[in-house]
């Protein structure tokens, strides 16, 4: 019994301990790879500009 009691302890601080010894890292990298200039169509319908309150939905259409 006291045996089991004392590995019960050693896992705890074993437990405990590695997680203070733990370091957070971060690394965060921003790069520009290529300015590129794209052609696109806009399409709006008749109304969007008369019809202030009507939400639009937005349609991508991604090519590639």
């Amino acid at each position: 019994m006291i045996r089991y009691c004392s590995i019960k302890v050693f896992l705890s601080i074993v437990l405990i301990t590695s997680v203070y010894c733990q370091k957070e890292q971060m690394k965060e990298d921003n790069k520009t790879v290529q300015e590129v200039d794209l052609n696109y169509l806009l399409f709006l319908p008749e109304s969007y500009n008369n019809d202030q309150e009507t939400k639009w939905p937005l349609i991508l259409f991604l090519h590639g």
